[in-house]
């Protein structure tokens, strides 16, 4: 296990409304994996980017564990005869699963790390429902360092069982933590996005079988506190000291996640680019200077009345807020673009390599 150890009193000053980082989690895991987009509605795809036909030679393809702590735990063991017994002791908890594909011949100067959203895991960045490549394999034919993460308390990244142990031990259920996973009738429900007229019935269920349930983590007793972010935040900041300064690659939930290590650390972050992030930073705009910063939407919406999360034009108004304080941000919207029949999960979409190729596209000019 490779770890860092315990990152530490850096989240004064911080400010990204958590709630509603957590509301949006949860409104948005309801939509996570929702497949490829329908032909029909793939207006202006001409088939996969040249990036996908680049030759994919590796010279590493690994995993490792970062970040995390050893920490007092109440665990829980069954005995032979169907008794349970409770027990104090130490465990290493909130520490963050990594894959990463290291290309032969890098082309880029600076590695990316996708962090997934809500409901998710880094599989969403590994494979399309209908089979193909995803954006980790796209980003490391074209040459760059290539990582993606399961976020603590998510897939195969560690969690911390004591508060579950705990409402057992005292019978209190209220210390549970509530745990939130996306329902098929949302995904499939037209006040969502209504996908279930536009695709096939084997495309949306194989999105739904790659969610996977969030916690909400209350911690030290307090009262639902978040959905874990300034566990997340340590976890990437351990994962920069390690590799090295790089462009973080949120969706969603984690594309509000990612602006934490741009604060807390403007010297590990080269670059950010939040993918339909559930909630932008809204105020302190001089801390997010340190990097350029890219915001992508598939297109300005509303869905059940409202508009959509955070949507573009909030976007917009920080990146102007960003702007003035001195940074370089900025917001794109696929449709204005001439990219059309993108959903929430652009990376599983029929023109993912057309999204991603936007992407690599931006990186270049800004970072070479």
């Amino acid at each position: 296990m490779d770890d860092r150890g315990e990152q530490q009193g850096r989240k004064a000053g911080l400010h990204i409304d958590r709630r509603a980082v957590l509301a949006g989690s949860v409104a948005l895991a309801s939509t996570a994996s929702l497949g490829v987009a329908p032909a029909a509605m793939a207006g202006h795809v001409e088939g996969p980017a040249s990036g996908s036909k680049l030759p994919l030679v590796l010279s590493r393809v690994g995993s490792f564990m970062v970040g995390g702590q050893l920490k007092p735990a109440l665990l829980r063991h069954t005995l032979g005869d169907g008794t349970d017994a409770n027990y104090e002791a130490t465990i290493w908890a909130n520490q963050m699963y990594v894959q990463c594909m290291i290309p032969a011949h890098k082309r880029h100067k600076y590695p990316v790390v996708f962090v997934h959203g809500g409901g998710c895991t880094g599989k969403s960045f590994e494979e399309t429902p209908d089979g193909r490549e995803g954006w980790v394999h796209y980003f490391a034919r074209q040459g760059f360092d290539t990582y993606w993460v399961d976020k603590p308390w998510r897939g195969r990244s560690g969690f911390d069982p004591t508060q579950i142990n705990r409402a057992l031990e005292s019978n209190d259920a209220s210390l549970i933590p509530s745990i939130h996973s996306p329902a098929a009738k949302e995904v499939l429900d037209a006040a969502s996005w209504g996908f279930g007229e536009l695709t096939t019935r084997e495309t949306i269920l194989t999105g739904i079988k790659e969610t996977v349930p969030d916690f909400t983590i209350s911690l030290e007793g307090a009262k639902a506190i978040t959905d874990g972010g300034p566990i997340i935040y340590d976890a990437l900041i351990a994962l920069l000291e390690r590799i090295g300064p790089a462009v973080l690659i949120g969706h969603s939930q984690g594309g509000s996640e990612v602006f934490g290590p741009l604060h807390e650390r403007p010297d590990l972050v080269a670059g950010v680019m939040a993918v339909e992030p559930a909630v932008p930073p809204t105020e302190g705009f001089e801390h997010y200077t340190g990097a350029p910063i890219m915001t992508l939407w598939a297109e300005q919406r509303v869905v059940g009345g409202t508009s959509h999360m955070s949507n573009a034009e909030a976007d917009r108004k920080t990146a102007s807020a960003i702007n003035a304080a001195g940074g370089d941000a900025e917001v794109k919207v696929l449709t204005e673009l001439g990219i059309h029949g993108n959903g929430h999960m652009m990376m599983q979409n029929t023109n993912s390599d057309q999204v991603a190729q936007v992407m690599v596209d931006w990186l270049a000019a800004k970072l070479g």
